[in-house]
Formats: C-alpha cells, structure tokens, sequence
C-alpha cells in the first residue's frame, strides 16, 4: 500500500526500452478487475519490466485521444444518422480524422457542425411532412358530418389539427416527439465534459483530507495546493479523481514497482477510468504515475484497435436498424390515419344512405358525393395495404441486422477472453448499440403487426362500407316497394277523392242554375224602376231652364242701377274733393293769418321788451345796451307793421276759400241722394233674381234624385246580371271540373296499378340484396378476426422492444424511439381490432335489418293490388257525375241571358235621366251665377251710395270748417293791426331812453380811467400776480397737463406784470410819448374821451417840433384809444389764470408728495363677506375713505360688457389713487365738492385708467373727510 508520507522520492522511472519491444504484449497483461479481486492475465509475468518511457511519448496527446473517442461514443448514442456516420468514420481512422472529427469548436465548419445541420434539416422537414398528414388525411373526409359527431370538426378533422387539444397520430406513436426531441437538442449539448462527478460525500471527504494535510499555506506544500485547486477548477470535482486522492491518502507520492501486482491493478483501474469517460491524465504533482499510465494508455487503445472490426459492424447495423424502425413506425402512424379514414367514412355511409333526403333538405349528400366516399375508402384500404408491405419490409430489416449484431458481438466477446480483458468494454458504444439494435428489430416488428392490425381494421370498415351499401340497396327496394305501395294506395285515394269532386261539381252546378234564375227577377225589376225615375228628371230639367232665364234678367237690372250709384258717387267725391281743397285753402290763408298775427304781436312784445330794457339800461348808465335796445324796438315795430298787413290779406282769402266750399258740399249732398235711389232699385232686382236661383236649383235637385234612383237601379241592374253570368259561369265551370275531375279518377286509377306491379318489382329486388348483405356482413367478420390475430401478434415484440430499450431511452435516441413504438404499437394494436370489431357488428346488424326490409316490401307490394282495384271503381261513380253538371249549366245560361237585356235597357234610362239632372244644375248653377252677379252689383250700389254720403258729409264738413277758419283768420287780422299800432309807440320810447343813456357813458367812462390809472399808479399791471413755480409745482403742473400749461402760467405772469406804458410802446405808441409825455399820456387814458385829450395835448405842442411826425402821431393815437379798454380786461384774464394754474400745480405737488408714503387701511370688514370691506388712505391732508368691497369685490348692474373689476388687470389701490388724483384735479381746475347735509347729492364723474373707464361718487363729509359712496367699471 503506497502513502503519501514526505521521505526521498523514489527515482524515476528507467529505460523503456523494454516496454517498446513488449508493446505487441501489452494487451497480455492486463487484468480483469471485479469484485472477488484481480486476476493477472496468463503471460502477464512474461512481459518485460521497463524503468524508462518511450522517447517522444505524450501523455497529454494520448488523453486528448482518449477524450476525442469519448465525444465521438457520446454522439454515437445522441446524435442523428449525418452526425453518427461522422463518429463512425472518424472512430474507424487515424488519430488525426480522430480529431477532425471530434473538433470541438462546432461554431466553425467542422465536420461534426456539418452533419448537425443535415440532421436538423431532416428533422425539420420530417415535422414538416408528419404534421402535413394531417391535411392530406382530411381532404377525405370533407362531407356534411353524420350523426354522433359533436362538430363538423370532429368529423372532418384528424386528431391534433389546430383547435383540437387531441394528440395527432404521429404525436400518439410518439414519433413526431421524437423527432422533435432530435430537432431540439442544443449542438452545444454534444460538447460537454462527459468526465463523471463525485458525489458530495467523496468531494467533501477530499477537500478536508487535502485541507489536513496542505494547510496552512508552506512553501513545501506549494504543489500540492495548486493540484488540489486546479481539481475543481471550472468543473466539478471528477470521481475516479477523488477516488486516486483518497485510496493514496492524498497525492501520490510513489509508485509500485512495474513487475508488482499493485502496479497492476493501478493500470486496470486507468483503462476502467478512461472507459468511464473520464479520459484526462489524473493529477499528479508528484510525477510518479507516469510509467502508470503510459501503460495504461498503450494497452487502452491497443484493447480498442482488437475489436475495431466488430466494433463498426455493430454500429451499422444499429443505424440501419435504426433507419428501419422509424420506416415502420411511419408506416404505422399512415396506416392508422387510413383506418381512422375509412372507419369515418363507414360511419357516414351508415348514416346518410338511411337518412331521409326531403328531411335532411340541402345537407342530404349528392350522388357525387356517395360516389366519391366509395372511392375514398377503397383508397384508404388500398394505401393501408401499401403500408403494411413496407412496414413488414423493414421489419425484415431489421431482423437481419439484429442477426448480423449478434454475430459481431460473440466475435469481440472471443477476442476479448483471448486478450484476458473485460467483454463489451472493447466495443464502447458497440456493446450498447448491439442492445438497441435488438430492441430496434423487436420495435419494427411490432409495428409492422400493428401495421397489419390497422391493415385489417381498414379492410373491416371497407367490408362494412360494402355491407351498408348493400343494406342501403335492400333499403332502397324496400323504400321503393313502400313507395308504390303508397303511390298506389295515394292514386286510389285520388282516383275517389277526384270522384267525390265530380259528384260535388254536379250539386254545385244544380245551385248555380237556381242563382241565375233569381237574378234575372232582380234586374226585370230594376229596370222598372229606373224607367218612372228617368221621366221625372227630363221634366225637371225644364223648369230649371225657365228660372234661370228669370234670374239672367233681373242681373241685368242690378248691373244698370249699380252703374248709376257708381256715377252718382263719382259726382259726389268730386264735389267733397273740391270742398276739401277749398278748406284747404282756408286753414292756409288761416294759419298764415295766424302766424302774421304772432310775428306782429311778438314783434310787439320784442319792441315792449326793448323799450323796458333800454329804459333799464339808462338807468344802468348803460349806453351801449340802450342804443341796442332803442334799435330793436324800431326793428320789432316795422316787422309788426308788415305783419299786419299780411294777416288781413289772408282772412280776406280765407273767406273767399270758405263759400267755394260750401257750394261745393251742396252739389255733393245732392249726388249722395241719387245714389241711394240707384241702389236702392239694384237691391231690388238682386232679391227677385235669388228666388228664380234657388227655384232652379230645387228643380236640378229633384233632377239629381231621380238620376241616383237611375243609378241605384243600375246597380242593382248590374248586380243581378253579374250574379246571373257568374252563376251560368260557374255552372258552366262545375261542367269542365266534373269532367277534369272524372278524367283525373280515371288517370289515378292506371297510375295505381302501375304502381302496384312496380311495388311487386321492388320487392323482389330487396329480397336479392338482402342476401348480398349478409356475405358482406360475412366478410366483414372475417377482417375483424384478422384484426385480432395481428393484434396479439404484437404484444410479444413490443415487450421485447421495451425491455431492450428502456434502460437507454433516456440516454440513447434509438433506444428511445425503439421504447415509443413497441408502446404505440400495443395501443394502436388494440385500438384498430376494437375499430375492426365495432365494424363487424354493425355489419351483422345491417344483415338482420336487410332481411326485415325484405319482408317489408313484400307486404306493400300485396298492399298496392288492393289499392288500384278501390281505384277503378271510383273512376265509373266519376262519370256519372258529368253528365247531371251538364244539365243544370244549359238551364243557368239561359236566365244569365235574360238578365243581361234588363240591364241594357235599365243603364239606357239611368244615362238618360243623369243627362237631364246634369242639363238641369248647369241651369241652376247659371242662375245662381246670375243671382249672385246681382246681389254683387246691389252690393256695390249701396257701397257707392255710402260713398257718395260720406263725401257729401265729408264736403259739408269742410264748409263749415272753411267758414270758421276764415271768422278766426280776420279777427287775427284786427289784432295784429292794433299790435302793429303798439310797437311803433314802444320803439319810439326806447330810442329817447337810449339817447340819455350814451351822454351818462361818456362821462362815466372818463371816470373809469381815471381810477383804473390810479389803482395801478399809472403803469397798467397790479405786480400782485406772485413768484414763478416752484421746480415741484413746474413738474407737478407739466405731469398734470403737459409743458403747454407750464408755457401758458408764464405767459399770463408776464402779462399780469405788464405797464400801460409798456403796452403803448408795443403798439407804436412811443412818436406819441415822445409828442406828449408820459405824464401827461397817463392822464389821457383815465379820462372818458381818450382820443379828444390826446389830440388837445398834440394840439398844445408846438406844431414845429411834430410837423412831421403827425402821420404817425395819428396812427398811434387811433390805434391806441381804441385798444386801451382791451387791454385792461387782459390784464384781468392773466391775474386770473396764474391764480388757477398756481393752484392746481400746488393740488397735485401735495397729492404726489403723499402718494410716494400712503398705505391704504382697512377699517371695517363685517364677517368673512370681502364685499363688505371698507378702507381708508391719507392724503392732501384729507382722509380719503372707500367702500372698496361693495365697489371693486361685486358684479355691477347696468348695459356693457365690463361690469366687475375683477375682469380686469388692476388692483383696488390703482383704482383709488386713480380716483383721488381726478379728485384733486377737478379742484385744481376749480371745481367744489359738495359737502354732506339734507338733500346734497353726491358729485358723479367718470374718467379713464387706460382703456378703462371708471365712474364714482365723491361727497365732503368734515372739513378733513371726503367720502366715495361706490364706484364701477364704465362699459
């Protein structure tokens, strides 16, 4: 027992010279291993020991060898036929196709790689074909399903089609899961450490172990380590790897000596690790299992070269068994689609050839079809027949193979025993596949019976299809048997249901000709009657005539009286037009009359308001209104004078209006007169013409009653012909369907004796095909039996199928398929012998139902002789019948006859008598055109009568209006001419006011200027107007209005500081201060004459001294005086406008200085409503209160479309400074606020912010407060 204890290592090994010369016995000494112990090979002792290794021998080259062999083993097992043919041919070669062959880096075109794809096609296109069965299988069945089928589906469609959860055939022999499992497979499956694994209790075991003795970490222990780890570097750890390590007690540190046992025994046990798979060299850091497994190596390969031969023949023979087997499995799986076809379609034929055509209506089958079902089953047996050959074909095979297996396999077993080395372990996966090639042969073989089982169950549904077919005949005479018989009994029934209706037709025809004879009675009568109700009419009508004649005259009367009403009223319009004009004329000279007398008394009014204000105005001392005045009442009295005269020249012409219209309203009232005797006569004439209308309608009336007794007769007239002619016809026509009647019992009666001797026909036809039904039936048995047979034949191979392969089905695809088939094949087996059975029986029971069909139709053909004698008799009582309808029909045409002449000669007196009732109202009708004509022209007469009077009055009333107008138009005229009188009086007082007031002026106004001179120390401006602005009010002036205010406030400021003598010098004045002197130029412009005293000082100075400048001494002196008084009231206008401008820019400057420190507060706010809210804000040195909420927080009421704040952009602040700064403006342009007290209104205004216009309410409270009550947006 060797140990890992550390001592001197042992030398290596010695020359292998030896070794190489004993190669040839290598084979010699190996050992069998097995439980009992080793056994060493005879002449194991003879073999030459060696110290040294071959020279150039690599160990590493030989695992490599080993590892290509185990792949290759490995897709022998796994692999599809391209790939196993590969392996064989690269196991069979050198050590170079070895690894060709084995490349493992399949993703490059390795040979391996190659065949997968070949393998993957096929299976491909395989899974292709099998699921395509399908199709092909249901173009068989694709007829109207039978009964007993759930759906169409289930009919028509074959196990596993889309939709159906049923596994499809191929799916239940399981060779489509084969294939799909071969398909599948991953290509990187095939390259996979095959090494076996330790179990976790050796790995567990080998780690502690190494952990004891290589740890801690040393350096002499360094080997050792790295040894260990590389042991389940990227992998797992192997088992015959664990095993070395823990039967050595750690690495091995030593090896047996070559010539030992134990030595021996290591080599077996290598050559059973590389059999194992488990082809890498062991780890060894010692190095001391090199002779080891050299040995082990050569012997290896030198045991598998032995058996080489066998080798390959097991594995072809395993292929092509292989290849046999899934050619009778397919086989099979088509043989079972045709036993399911075939099975179908007998099913359908049991069906459909009992069925009713009239009941089944459109989905009855055609003829076509029936034919073609026929056709299908033959096919299904036929291609069931074709498969069995070629699965028995290859099950022959198969045989073969499974012999020639068994050869190979005792060759290699004597090779073995000869070599003294295990048997089966030479032939890798040969050993294997001799097993696999015995469970293929069985498998094939138990197909092939199913096959057959199939075969027969397929011929037992064709034998069945036969067997219905037959019965479907024997029902088919049968049912034609029955037909006739029915046909027969159907025509006797007919035969004496056609006489019973002539017999009827003979009753019916006696009935028709007592009908007739009545209606001939009926229209005798009718005519009768139409005849007196024709005579009545024809006198009617002319009295009709006459009393339209009287209603045609007594319209032309109407017409004449109703043309001179309408003259009359002409005249009296006329008449009441010229009256009308007249007064016309009157108001007008009236109304003028009226107007001249206001001008002339207003005129007197303006002269004695004149004279008053002119004596006012002198009193005044105002000389100037005086003059005015004194003017105006002149002017007033000429235009009362001329107004005068005017008004009593038009009451002259308002009085002359006045009698035309009075004449003009008694020719109108006259008119009126003759206009109502006019109308009065048309009335007349109307009124007698109305009673000949409705004489002459009474009598078309009486026209028109005996024309409806005309028509009723008519009617009745008709009635009875048409009941007389449709009696007499239809007696003639009971005639014609006695005699169709009689000839139809007749007909029937040769239609039910041939059908009774059909019907005898038909039965002896069933009874033939009866007995064909039976040897169907017969036949049918005999398949079944069969079916049975081959099914028990299967079981046998199955079990051996399984039993062969089962211990490889996991792990080799041959196996696996051998497994699936022996398993389908027992289940298919029984399931085609019960299909087989199940058809015999129905066969059995279409034989009995056949021969009761028989019996059947012979009993209906007895039934229709019956039947046709029943028919013959009824066809004599059928003739007897006609002649009694003939009888009766020749007595009903002759009273049709006569009661067609009654009706002529009844229609002949009713077309008469309408004739006369239509002559008759075409009278009445005129005469009630007539008389309504009249009372038209009566009505008009009256109309222009009222006409005429309403002029007449209309005339009269403007007489009388004209005559008042000119009463009031001359006595305007008297007072205008005394107003006239009035005004020349009060002009001549205002112009002696006037002349006193213009001598005070002159004197007051030499006053005037004297104090105006005074009061400004003679130099014209006061100098009171104040200071320029200061930069805050210039600002606040130009913010407020613009640099023109600023412009305008200097200007008046200078203004108001201007000198007269400033103002005389700018206008040209200076010659004339130069002339007089200021001093004395001063005195002048206070005096009342300013332009005397200035021509008294010019006249004082010496006329040398000025003699040439009195041109323009002259023109200043006119220019001067005349401007002086404007010049004064300018200066007025400047103080006044500084003082506003002042004012307004001080306004805004305190606004503005508050505006920049203001905060708006809120002093009351009732509950939580914000339109309750009130607030305060100081500025100017006012309190400035609002109530924001209930002005900015609502909607307001009232036209636009802007009526809440809150639609707009602007705040409650912006909005109240707003209306404070137009406050302050409004003061600065010297507006006052109300202040609060009884009955004060607020101030309203309104201005804009932007595009929006605010309107608000503001009123003083206190001296302090001012108060805004609302405000609101503008629209």
């Amino acid at each position: 027992m060797r140990t890992h204890a550390p001592g001197a290592r042992r030398r290596r090994l010695g020359s292998w010279s030896k070794l190489l010369a004993a190669t040839a016995l290598a084979t010699a000494v190996a050992t069998t291993v097995s439980g009992s112990g080793v056994q060493p090979l005879a002449g194991a002792q003879n073999a030459a020991s060696v110290t040294d290794p071959p020279a150039g021998f690599d160990l590493d080259a030989a695992a490599k060898v080993r590892q290509d062999q185990c792949r290759l083993d490995f897709v022998l097992r796994k692999g599809g036929a391209e790939m196993k043919t590969v392996a064989r041919n690269g196991l069979n070669g050198t050590d170079a196709e070895l690894a060709a062959a084995a490349n493992p880096q399949y993703w490059t075109d390795t040979p391996l790689a190659a065949a997968y794809k070949k393998d993957h096609a096929a299976g491909s296109a395989k899974m292709d074909e099998l699921y395509g069965r399908n199709d092909v299988w249901k173009k068989s069945l694709l007829q109207t399903p039978p009964a007993g089928y759930a759906t169409v589906a289930a009919f028509q469609d074959p196990p596993g089609m889309p939709g159906d959860s049923t596994p499809s055939i191929f799916v239940q022999t399981g060779y489509s899961g084969w294939i799909a499992d071969q398909f599948w497979t991953a290509e990187s499956d095939f390259y996979n450490d095959l090494t076996p694994l330790a179990n976790k209790a050796s790995a567990d075991a080998v780690t502690a172990l190494a952990k004891s003795l290589y740890y801690p970490e040393t350096s002499a222990t360094y080997d050792d380590r790295r040894a260990f780890e590389d042991m389940t570097f990227m992998h797992g750890m192997y088992a015959d790897d664990a095993r070395i390590f823990l039967q050595n007690g750690g690495f091995p540190t030593s090896a047996p000596d070559p010539d030992s046992m134990e030595f021996r025994i290591d080599v077996e046990n290598l050559k059973a690790r590389f059999a194992s798979c488990a082809s890498q060299n062991p780890p060894d850091p010692h190095h001391v299992l090199d002779q080891e497994l050299v040995t082990a190596s050569l012997e290896w390969q030198a045991e598998l070269a032995a058996q080489k031969g066998q080798r390959d023949l097991i594995l072809t023979a395993e292929a092509q068994a292989n290849k046999d087997l899934q050619t009778a499995t397919q086989a099979m799986g088509e043989s079972l689609g045709q036993s399911l076809i075939a099975s179908r379609l007998a099913d359908w034929e049991a069906y459909w050839l009992k069925a009713d055509p009239a009941k089944a209506g459109l989905s009855y089958p055609s003829k076509a079809d029936f034919a073609k079902v026929k056709v299908d089953i033959a096919n299904a047996k036929a291609r069931a027949t074709g498969r069995l050959y070629v699965a028995s074909r290859a099950s022959l095979d198969a045989k073969a193979q499974a012999a020639a297996v068994d050869k190979a396999q005792q060759a290699a077993y004597a090779i073995a025993d000869a070599a003294g080395v295990p048997r089966g372990r030479g032939l890798l996966y040969g050993q294997q596949a001799a097993q696999i090639t015995k469970a293929s042969a069985a498998a094939a073989l138990a197909a092939a019976k199913a096959t057959e089982t199939a075969s027969n169950a397929t011929r037992a549904s064709a034998a069945d299809s036969k067997t219905l077919g037959a019965l479907a005949m024997t029902q088919a005479h049968a049912s034609k048997a029955e037909f006739r018989r029915k046909a027969a009994e159907e025509a006797a029934a007919q035969a004496k249901a056609a006489a019973d209706g002539a017999a009827l037709q003979a009753r019916l025809a006696a009935d028709n000709a007592t009908k007739a004879k009545a209606a001939q009675a009926k229209a005798e009568a009718a005519e009768s009657t139409a005849k007196d109700a024709a005579a009545d009419a024809k006198a009617k009508r002319a009295t009709a005539e006459a009393e339209r004649d009287k209603a045609a005259a007594e319209r032309a009367t109407a017409d004449r009286e109703r043309a001179k009403a309408a003259d009359a009223e002409a005249r009296a319009q006329t008449q009441q037009a010229a009256a009308s004009t007249a007064r016309q004329n009157a108001e007008a000279a009236g109304a003028t009359a009226s107007s001249k007398r206001a001008d002339a008394e207003a005129a007197e009014l303006k002269a004695f308001n004149a004279r008053n204000d002119a004596a006012t105005a002198d009193r005044n001392k105002d000389a100037t209104t005086a003059r005015a005045k004194a003017l105006e009442a002149a002017a007033a009295a000429a235009e009362g004078t001329a107004a005068a005269g005017e008004t009593r020249a038009a009451a002259t012409d308002a009085r002359t209006a006045a009698n035309a219209a009075t004449s003009a309203a008694t020719s109108a009232r006259s008119a009126a007169n003759d206009a109502g005797a006019a109308s009065q006569a048309a009335d007349a004439a109307a009124t007698r013409a109305e009673g000949a209308a409705a004489r002459s309608q009474a009598a078309a009336d009486g026209a028109a009653a005996d024309a409806a007794t005309t028509h009723a007769a008519v009617m009745k007239a008709h009635a009875a012909a048409a009941d007389a002619i449709e009696a007499s016809e239809a007696a003639a026509q009971n005639v014609k369907s006695a005699e169709a009647l009689a000839a139809e019992s007749a007909k029937q009666a040769v239609t039910a004796r041939r059908n009774a001797t059909a019907a005898r026909a038909e039965a002896t036809a069933a009874a033939a095909t009866a007995v064909q039904t039976a040897g169907f039936a017969y036949a049918t048995a005999q398949a079944a039996t069969a079916a049975r047979d081959s099914a028990l034949q299967v079981v046998k191979p199955a079990n051996d199928a399984i039993e062969l392969g089962s211990p490889y089905k996991e792990t080799d695809s041959s196996a696996g398929l051998a497994v699936l088939t022996g398993q389908a094949a027992k289940s298919a087996a029984e399931q085609q012998a019960a299909v087989a059975q199940a058809k015999a029986d129905q066969a059995a029971k279409a034989a009995v139902e056949a021969k009761a069909l028989a019996a059947k139709a012979d009993a209906d053909a007895k039934a229709a002789a019956t039947a046709a004698s029943n028919a013959a008799d009824s066809a004599a009582a059928a003739a007897v019948s006609v002649k009694q309808a003939r009888a009766s029909a020749s007595e009903a045409a002759a009273a049709a006859k006569a009661a067609k002449t009654a009706e002529a000669h009844t229609v002949e007196y009713d077309r008469q008598a309408n004739e006369d009732a239509m002559f008759a109202q075409q009278a009445a009708t005129t005469a009630g055109t007539s008389a309504t004509a009249a009372r038209a022209s009566a009505t008009d007469a009256e109309r222009s009568a009222s006409g005429a009077r309403t002029a007449a009055s209309a005339a009269e009333g403007d007489a009388s209006s004209a005559r008042a107008t000119a009463t009031t138009a001359e006595s305007d005229a008297t007072a205008a001419e005394e107003a006239a009188s009035n005004a020349d009086g009060y002009a001549k007082d205002a112009d002696a006011s006037a002349d006193h007031a213009e001598e005070e002026l002159r004197e007051f106004q030499a006053q005037q200027r004297a104090a105006a001179l005074a009061a400004s120390k003679g130099d014209g401006g006061s100098g009171n107007a104040g200071p320029d602005l200061t930069a805050d009010e210039e600002a606040a002036l130009r913010k407020e209005c613009g640099q023109a205010c600023v412009d305008q406030f200097r200007k008046a400021l200078a203004d108001s500081n201007k000198s007269v003598i400033d103002w005389v010098i700018e206008n040209g004045g200076q010659v004339l201060l130069d002339v007089v002197g200021v001093t004395d130029a001063k005195r002048c412009f206070s005096s009342g004459d300013v332009e005397s005293c200035l021509w008294t000082l010019v006249n004082v100075a010496s006329l040398v001294a000025i003699l040439g400048k009195i041109p323009a001494v002259s023109k200043a002196i006119v220019s001067i005086s005349s401007g002086l008084s404007d010049f004064f009231r300018s200066l007025r206008i400047a103080e006044q406008t500084v003082e506003r401008l002042r004012a307004l820019a001080r306004a805004r400057v305190v606004v503005s200085a508050h505006m920049e420190i203001g905060e708006f507060k809120e002093i009351s706010k009732a509950g939580e409503a914000l339109v309750n809210m009130r607030r305060a804000v100081q500025a100017g040195g006012y309190t400035w209160r609002f109530k924001t909420g209930h002005s900015f927080y609502r909607a307001h009421p009232g036209p636009g479309t802007l009526k809440d704040f809150r639609l707009t952009s602007l705040t409650p602040d912006e909005v109240e400074k707003a209306i404070i700064n137009d406050v302050v403006t409004y003061l600065g342009e010297g507006g006052k606020l109300p202040k609060a007290g009884p009955g004060v209104q607020a101030l309203t205004r309104t201005f804009k912010i932007g595009k929006v216009e605010v309107g608000y309410r503001i009123m003083q409270i206190t001296d302090d407060i001012i108060d805004s009550s609302t405000y609101w947006p503008g629209p």
